[in-house]
C-alpha cells in the first residue's frame, strides 16, 4: 500500500456491529485460531437453538463474540508473540492502523509502556511511549516506498508540543537519503527504523518471554 488510509468512523450502529465484526475476525486470524473459533461457535449456536428461540440464540452468539473479543484483546496485550511477525508478508497485508498497533505491540514486548494514539488531531504522533523515565513519540509510515524528509521533520517538530524526550520513526521501506541524513544530525533524540528493524526486534526478545504455542 503506498498511502495510509484513513481511520474508519461508523455513523450508524449498523456499520460499528459490521465493523466490530469483521475486527473481531481479522484479530482472531493473527493468533491462526481460525478452527478453534469456528468450533466454538457451531457448539454455541446449536446448544442454543435446543435449549431457546432464534432470539435466544442471537444474543447468545453475540456474547459469544464479546468473549472472544475480550480474550483476543488479552493476547494481544499480554507477552504473546504472534508467529506471524516474523513473516514480512504477512505484515504487508496489514493497513495503516493495524500496523501501529502491532508495532506498539512489539515494543511492549521490549519492556516499553505503549499508547497507541486512535483518532485524528495527534500531531501525526502514532504511538507514545514510556521507558527508565523518558517518554517517546513514535510515527508509523506503512508505504512501499522510502520515506522522505517532509514527514521526518514534521515528527521532530511536535516533540516540544509532546514534551517528548526521544523521537522514533517507523518506515516500512526505510528513509531516503535525505530523510536519514536529518536522523543522523539528531540522532541523540531521534531513531529510525525499517520493516526488518522490527521483525528483528520481536526476534530478539522471543527467548524473554514466554510463548502459548
Amino acid at each position: 500500500m503506498t498511502e495510509k488510509p484513513k481511520k474508519k468512523k461508523c455513523k450508524t450502529l449498523q456499520e460499528f456491529a459490521v465493523y466490530y465484526i469483521q475486527d473481531v475476525f481479522k484479530r482472531i486470524g493473527r493468533f491462526n485460531l481460525e478452527p478453534t473459533f469456528a468450533l466454538n461457535a457451531v457448539l454455541v449456536f446449536i446448544t442454543c437453538r435446543f435449549i431457546g428461540s432464534w432470539i435466544v440464540t442471537l444474543y447468545s452468539f453475540l456474547g459469544f463474540l464479546v468473549v472472544w473479543a475480550i480474550f483476543i484483546h488479552w493476547l494481544e496485550q499480554s507477552w504473546v508473540v504472534p508467529a506471524r511477525w516474523y513473516d514480512e508478508r504477512w505484515w504487508w497485508t496489514l493497513d495503516g492502523w493495524q500496523f501501529e498497533r502491532e508495532v506498539g505491540l512489539v515494543f511492549k514486548r521490549m519492556g516499553y509502556k505503549v499508547e497507541v494514539t486512535r483518532g485524528s488531531g495527534d500531531g501525526g504522533v502514532d504511538i507514545i511511549m514510556y521507558k527508565d523515565g523518558l517518554k517517546y513519540i513514535v510515527q508509523c509510515k506503512h508505504y512501499k516506498r522510502p520515506l522522505g524528509p517532509e514527514a521526518v521533520r514534521s515528527l521532530y517538530g511536535v516533540r516540544e508540543l509532546f514534551h517528548a524526550d526521544r523521537m522514533v520513526m517507523v518506515a516500512s521501506k526505510g528513509l531516503t537519503p535525505g530523510s536519514r541524513e536529518f536522523v543522523n544530525i539528531y540522532k541523540d533524540v531521534y531513531t529510525a527504523y525499517d520493516l526488518q528493524d522490527i521483525i528483528q526486534m520481536s526476534i530478539r526478545h522471543i527467548d524473554k518471554k514466554k510463548r502459548l504455542w
